[in-house]
């Protein structure tokens, strides 16, 4: 049995599309594994729906009470998902880490871009990664003693709008954090999307679960931060997942 999604006893768990986050400004994209779906499912007014760029994603159905439904990505599959990055990005996402080197969200090639972002795991450590004027200059910010093997909520901020492009890393589930501001030479403007999955090697253990991954164009204060992990932890905890 899939968790129904509701707000304001509208039920957007398997067909519609329309999902409202309970914060001030709604994400842009709002992506669910959803068992109606047999995958990841866009559920934000108007967002495009993930298609595979590489492999082909694993899903795993969820069971109400017992176990979340999920992707599981990395070295084995890669998504698209037409999520822009901004030049204010908020994401948080419900992931359960394996113990490789996994993106969680990236780019394809940052060296060819203006602008990049990643969260990505390189072993115990979760490396978020800013790279602008075709890798030129760079802001990294690491959050050390990853654990794995357990659902976690991981949120990344990026603001690049000054020569003083800020970021800021938090575990809710860990209370593990990272943050860190750059000094650039101009302001850049973003122009390509975020994939999901990849991983740094080929290895077969490069892979984690999603479950959730929500994406805003606006840094959230901390009051709507703190609605939305409240709501993932609800929603986590509907399958018997505590996060």
């Amino acid at each position: 049995m899939a968790l129904a999604i509701t707000v304001n006893d509208a039920d957007f768990s398997d067909n519609s599309i329309g999902w409202e986050a309970p914060t001030s400004v709604q994400p842009a994209t709002a992506l669910f594994a959803l068992n109606s779906a047999s995958g990841l499912k866009n559920l934000a007014a108007g967002g495009l729906q993930p298609t595979a760029v590489a492999g082909t994603p694993t899903f795993t159905a969820g069971v109400s009470g017992k176990s979340l439904p999920f992707v599981t990505l990395g070295s084995n599959a890669e998504l698209e998902s037409y999520q822009l990055f901004t030049p204010q990005s908020t994401i948080l996402v419900l992931a359960n880490m394996g113990v490789g080197n996994s993106d969680i969200v990236q780019f394809i090639n940052p060296a060819n871009s203006v602008a990049t972002l990643a969260m990505q795991q390189r072993g115990d450590v979760m490396n978020n990664w800013l790279t602008c004027n075709k890798g030129s200059e760079q802001l990294t910010v690491n959050a050390q003693g990853l654990v794995t093997g357990t659902w976690q909520i991981h949120a990344l901020q990026c603001d690049i709008t000054t020569k003083a492009p800020s970021m800021n890393y938090k575990n809710y589930t860990t209370g593990a954090s990272a943050a860190g501001i750059g000094s650039f030479a101009n302001i850049y403007t973003p122009v390509d999307t975020f994939k999901l999955g990849g991983a740094g090697d080929t290895a077969a253990n490069s892979t984690y679960e999603g479950a959730i991954y929500l994406f805003w164009n606006s840094i959230l204060g901390t009051d709507d931060m703190t609605t939305a992990v409240a709501w993932l932890r609800q929603y986590a905890q509907a399958y018997g997942i505590s996060a």
